[in-house]
């Protein structure tokens, strides 16, 4: 589900200005103290006292050099290289100056929206980075291999291991090794190990209270008398096919979807139980406390400490 769409500017959190701050233009050469230039070559026109309001580590504009040099001095306006792009150096400076247009978070790709998470952390912009996190895990659904990739890095345990688990649930087939850094495969691939795990279907595996060899639990048939249904022990019998086939190859870096787990366990539903609803019921309720184990299991392994 998307975040709300902030209504005003005035949401967001602001440094005390004083009245000339307030007053100065985003982009004013004729005002402007220091130049930022992006990797690919845009420059903008700021005043490092905006930037000290704002930045915890703007103020010295060495340390957004891109080399590690000192910034340059061209008249009375030092310039400063960045790594970032013009885009993103635009849309994190417009949060800084309140003519500026400030850029729609709603509807930014979650390409531009890490990039800005990025800057902002790197430049410890506190005034924006709290609402930045809240879009971010709104793509959690939509893409959660890049905001995992992203909450690693910038050390949101939490937001990291709901995303994980998003992903390892639903998986897309990719090979991940482009889209995430060594710590943060690794780190994945454990995650993924943990949920899906195929140990031996049991009550204690799977955290219910239910029976799940339920031979003896007397099932109403289609004729309206009860029997007892022997259907279960095939379906805790050939789940584990699919989903050790989906998961686990020679290589564990590669990732072949065949199934997600909810799809595995549907498979089963299908094959195996599907004369009998109250094992139907049983394997969905099942799943949804096998899951929530597991989710706990890494919510204290990987998550914030409470």
């Amino acid at each position: 589900m998307r975040p709300p769409r902030m209504k005003a500017s005035s949401e967001l959190p602001r440094p005390v200005l004083n009245l000339q701050m307030v007053n100065r233009a985003f982009n004013d050469e004729s005002t402007a103290d220091l130049i930022l230039k992006s990797c690919n070559a845009q420059s903008f026109f700021v005043h490092k006292d905006i930037l000290d309001a704002y930045s915890g580590t703007f103020a010295d504009a060495g340390d957004c050099s891109s080399s590690g040099e000192p910034a340059r001095q061209t008249s009375n306006q030092e310039t400063v290289e960045c790594t970032e792009t013009g885009e993103t150096l635009g849309y994190l400076l417009r949060f800084m100056y309140r003519n500026g247009v400030r850029p729609d978070l709603e509807v930014m790709s979650i390409v531009q929206l890490s990039a800005l998470v990025d800057a902002a952390e790197k430049y410890d912009v506190f005034a924006i980075k709290d609402i930045l996190w809240v879009y971010m895990r709104g793509w959690v659904k939509r893409d959660p291999i890049a905001v995992y990739q992203c909450a690693v890095v910038h050390g949101h345990k939490q937001l990291a291991v709901d995303s994980a688990f998003e992903s390892v649930q639903h998986p897309s087939g990719a090979t991940l090794d482009k889209r995430l850094s060594g710590f943060a495969l690794e780190q994945w691939l454990t995650i993924r190990d943990i949920v899906w795990a195929v140990d031996s279907l049991t009550p204690e595996t799977a955290g219910v209270s239910a029976i799940l060899d339920h031979r003896v639990e007397l099932c109403q048939s289609r004729k309206g008398h009860n029997c007892s249904c022997d259907l279960w022990r095939t379906f805790a019998t050939e789940l584990p096919i699919p989903l050790v086939e989906a998961t686990f190859r020679q290589d564990r870096r590669q990732f072949i979807k065949a199934f997600d787990f909810t799809e595995a366990v549907e498979w089963g539903i299908s094959n195996s139980l599907r004369s009998c609803g109250a094992c139907q019921n049983m394997a969905r309720t099942w799943l949804s406390e096998l899951m929530a184990v597991k989710k706990a299991k890494l919510d204290e392994q990987f998550g914030e400490k409470k």
